[in-house]
């Protein structure tokens, strides 16, 4: 097995929240894993920090969670799961009308 790096490439993403995503991967060691825009919420699975899940958690839940929920209250739902793999990864739920307000606040805790 060789020894692997995380590395940001190109890929297609819904329109809606192309700016979400870009912004949200320019968090270092966050990476995105699946999006939607939807219908009413748009979603992002994401990792942080690949081989540790309890970065993931210190991260979702000491750093994005309460800055978002303080922030934007039931427009959006952040949490953690295993999926049928084993994998645990976070997801993040925003509610589309919000999106751009959202992109404007990830953009002053991203950088």
């Amino acid at each position: 097995m060789h020894i692997q790096e995380l590395v940001k490439v190109n890929v297609y993403i819904d329109k809606g929240i192309t700016e979400t995503i870009e912004i949200f991967n320019s968090f270092d060691k966050l990476y995105t894993i699946e999006s939607c825009e939807g219908e009413h919420e748009a979603f992002i699975v994401f990792k942080y920090d690949e081989d540790n899940w309890k970065s993931t958690a210190k991260f979702v839940f000491d750093f994005l969670a309460p800055q978002l929920i303080s922030t934007f209250g039931d427009n959006i739902d952040i949490s953690m799961r295993m999926n049928s793999l084993g994998n645990i990864q976070a997801e993040l739920l925003i509610k589309r009308p919000i999106i751009k307000k959202f992109n404007k606040y990830l953009k002053k805790i991203a950088y």
